[in-house]
């Protein structure tokens, strides 16, 4: 009798998510699917957290923005803006602070102790203390497309001209206020601006096709001048940009790019971080779409959202692949906003069902918790590994396969599901597995396996409700047969 043949995936998913090239056979440590989960601090592929709410007021409009104001004291107030209102938490609650204002999903930086916001179409508006309303901002004004502060001043892009207010004084005209005419410097003749950012002491202002690389923004008056120019590439959606470490990400055209600083060169060298799923955000990134991003160092990841799709993708940080990409996982969830708390790190969602919108923080194993803790929704894991030929000496001999091990993190009595399928057919069979009573992180669990064939793809679903779920390793067993 011919001895069974192992096929092990050590660590499922290792790699993230492969759609470029994920209906060939790749190494086992890749994924074509990985739905709501993210890498844990162990390195292995688990269930993403869940949602908590903030506070026990459910929106019946659309929640559009968000931010954390910090003002002159550290006071740290936690602000949402709706279709009709501005909001500040208030414990349990949330309170209306719209005052003599008008709400419009405005991009919020804090100023000087202030709480600023920018619209491309609206009037600046101004929240001066945490306990006081927003009003119209004070001084000569301008309607932003986006607004950062940094090196003591407002910087804001009014078409093709950036505009820098007076130091510590939110106004465009007094003082030391001033302006660059960007389409004197477009290294193709004209491009139309799209953000800005504050990166290793240079102020980088984003066009859609191009960027352009300000240095000494510390005295924009006298020594602020262009250091340097990209042309070729250019960030797309204003709010996919986020500093992370010494990196800068943002959505191009061909995917999410890092702007990455060779110190002792003055070019500034890009490198897409998601050439594995390349194709599949081109697709989303619509120019209709709702696009916005977060990136947690507590969380180790950079999040890329698409409203309209209720689709997120998910780059683990803390591993960049060999091809210069970041490991990827997507999320079905429907996000307006998204930010991370200054002061304690928390990561807040603004997260909608279609009618009404919540603020929630991601936390526990639940969705939809409420806030006081109590009830809570299930939600679906689903992973699916690459077609695995068992190597270059078996790929051409048909396999029957026998059994299948996984070692996997779960809660006692809890079940998930193993499926697979063979000869590059998504059509699966599977089998149920229950955790068993142990006093271990992980337990390995055998099913028995159907079907025979020369390639194989395995994959695990599962509900989770209150806890963690990881895939540690899987061992398939296989008798080989003839030459196909």
């Amino acid at each position: 009798m011919r001895p069974l043949t192992p096929l092990e995936i050590h660590r499922p998913g290792q790699f993230g998510l492969n759609k470029q090239a994920g209906d060939g056979v790749l190494p086992s440590g890749w994924s074509t699917v990985a739905d709501n989960l993210v890498y844990n601090s162990e390195g292995s592929l688990a269930s993403r957290k869940g949602t908590k709410d903030l506070t026990d007021t459910d929106f019946s409009g659309a929640i559009t923005t968000g931010g954390e104001y910090i003002d002159a004291s550290a006071t740290q107030t936690r602000v949402f803006v709706d279709d009709t209102a501005f909001y500040k938490q208030n414990g349990t609650t949330m309170t209306d602070i719209t005052g003599s204002a008008t709400a419009h999903p405005y991009k919020f930086v804090n100023f000087n102790g202030a709480f600023v916001g920018h619209h491309a179409d609206y009037a600046p508006v101004s929240l001066a203390t945490a306990g006081g309303t927003f009003a119209a901002a004070s001084g000569t004004q301008y309607n932003g497309k986006d607004v950062l502060s940094a090196w003591g001043r407002l910087w804001i892009l009014v078409g093709n001209t950036l505009r820098y207010s007076d130091l510590l004084i939110n106004d465009f005209a007094s003082g030391s206020a001033g302006s660059f005419d960007l389409a004197s410097y477009w290294p193709r003749g004209m491009d139309e601006s799209t953000g800005l950012a504050a990166w290793n002491d240079f102020l980088i202002v984003f066009g859609k096709e191009s960027i352009l690389i300000y240095e000494n923004p510390d005295d924009p008056t006298t020594s602020m001048a262009l250091a340097d120019i990209i042309e070729g590439t250019g960030c797309i959606a204003r709010d996919s940009i986020q500093t992370i470490g010494k990196d800068l990400l943002f959505l191009s055209a061909s995917g999410v790019e890092t702007l990455g600083r060779v110190i002792q060169e003055k070019s500034m060298p890009l490198n897409e971080i998601s050439k594995n799923v390349r194709d599949d955000i081109r697709g989303l990134a619509t120019s209709t779409e709702t696009i916005k991003s977060l990136y947690s160092e507590r969380e180790r990841f950079y999040l890329l959202s698409f409203k309209d799709a209720g689709k997120v993708y998910c780059f683990d940080m803390s591993l960049r692949l060999e091809d210069g990409s970041y490991r990827a996982t997507q999320w079905d969830m429907t996000i307006t906003d998204m930010f991370v708390c200054v002061l304690c790190g928390t990561v807040i969602l603004i997260t909608s069902d279609g009618t009404n919108s919540q603020a929630v923080t991601y936390t526990g194993y639940a969705d939809n918790v409420v806030y006081d803790g109590s009830g809570g929704e299930t939600y679906n894991i689903d992973w699916e590994g690459v077609w695995n030929d068992f190597g270059q000496e078996l790929s051409q001999r048909d396999k029957i396969f026998k059994n299948c091990t996984v070692l996997m993190g779960g809660v006692d009595g809890d079940t998930s599901t193993v499926k697979w399928a063979v000869d590059y057919v998504d059509t699966f069979d599977s089998a149920t597995i229950t955790f068993p009573t142990i006093n271990k992180a992980a337990a390995g669990i055998r099913v028995p396996m159907t079907k025979s064939g020369e390639v194989v793809k395995i994959g695990i679903e599962s509900t989770i409700y209150g806890t963690e779920k990881a895939l540690k390793r899987i061992n398939i067993m296989a008798k080989i047969g003839r030459y196909v």
